[in-house]
């Protein structure tokens, strides 16, 4: 799951998650999300329902969202469902925005804080950063502050680990190295699992994304795309929000080149799929935008399907092995891009009242 991927063509550029899911399975020119936000759509991703019956319509507790807005929530969501019907489940990477964060209490203070140089810590202020919701066999998870490229905290299971500024704790790749690690702890086994990798890309941190060390030279000549009328934004054009054209293209490249980290992940979860020797059926599925997502989960994922608006396209391929093959169904939800990995010999007996 990318964060902020835009539809403007940046799949283009992702030439081996091309070659590995799109040439292999389908494309969905028309997949939509009910409201494009992050936390909203994170929300309707776990638990199935539109943001109005969710009632998280916002990022932040100050205005009802964000992860404390959820957390009740949590013991009757996706992780759950999954866990009862036999899978073993992973996160790996962000949670819903705020998670391990301000509570809103502590939103409330943090804004007047911010202006004194004042940092208001309290056990009551801030939510817990060792937080592991139910369901979740793996959890490794973004805490402490925003999801971050560099200078982050992890909580693999309750337990914090921290991350600087080198080259290697770059956190795509970090998230890259989990999710390989996951899925080889599963070689052998018998019971099916579910995976949801989350990265920070293509999100800003700060004024742009920033690429690993090994991409950021990349398309360097690459300019902006093509608008919906064909051409070209005009050098003359105002700037937009206090950014000159220059400055928008350099983000754009730099989204792009963050965008090469997520394209090195999927051949990478592919290969150990193929070296764990699975004999059941695994599907992934990777949707790319600003808004929406698709995720698949065997037959059961069409009885929470979203209530849909906003359009994107996805991908989903299901890789074919010895015993099996199975058709990709898939659910719209979140503000990016789920990477989800399942082995769906079981299908989740997911809830068959309530509304979405």
């Amino acid at each position: 799951m990318t964060d902020d991927q835009e539809d403007t063509g940046s799949m283009g550029y992702m030439p081996k998650t091309h070659a590995l899911l799109a040439e292999k399975g389908l494309t969905f020119e028309n997949s939509f999300v009910n409201l494009p936000l992050c936390a909203p759509s994170r929300a309707s991703f776990l638990s199935g329902q539109s943001a109005h019956n969710t009632g998280i319509k916002a990022n932040n507790p100050v205005y009802g969202g964000g992860w404390g807005a959820f957390k009740d929530k949590e013991k009757n969501a996706l992780p759950v469902w999954l866990k009862k019907a036999g899978y073993k489940t992973a996160l790996i990477g962000k949670y819903i925005n705020r998670y391990g964060q301000e509570s809103t209490f502590g939103s409330l203070l943090s804004w007047p804080g911010s202006y004194l140089n004042i940092g208001f810590t309290s056990p009551t202020i801030g939510n817990p950063e060792d937080w592991v919701p139910p369901g979740w066999d793996l959890w490794y998870a973004f805490t402490g502050t925003r999801a971050r490229y560099y200078d982050y905290d992890i909580n693999e299971n309750d337990k914090i680990k921290t991350f600087g500024s080198s080259a290697g704790d770059y956190s795509t790749d970090v998230l890259k190295a989990r999710a390989v690690r996951f899925i080889k702890d599963q070689s052998g086994a018998t019971d099916p699992f579910f995976m949801l990798v989350a990265t920070k890309a293509v999100h800003a941190q700060g004024k742009c994304a920033i690429p690993a060390p090994q991409h950021a030279d990349a398309f360097k000549k690459v300019s902006l795309p093509f608008n919906s009328a064909g051409k070209k934004e005009s050098a003359t054009k105002p700037a937009t929000g206090g950014q000159s054209k220059e400055d928008i293209e350099t983000c754009y490249r730099a989204e792009l080149q963050s965008l090469q980290s997520v394209d090195d992940l999927v051949p990478a979860l592919v290969g150990s799929l193929q070296k764990a020797g699975s004999s059941t059926t695994p599907s992934l599925s990777i949707h790319p935008t600003t808004a929406s997502c698709s995720a698949s989960t065997g037959d059961s994922a069409n009885r929470y399907l979203m209530r849909k608006r906003s359009r994107c396209r996805s991908l989903s391929a299901v890789r074919e092995s010895r015993r099996t093959r199975r058709e990709a169904s898939s659910s719209t939800t979140s503000t990016s891009l789920p990477l989800l990995l399942s082995l769906p010999e079981r299908r989740p007996a997911l809830p068959s009242t309530g509304t979405l």
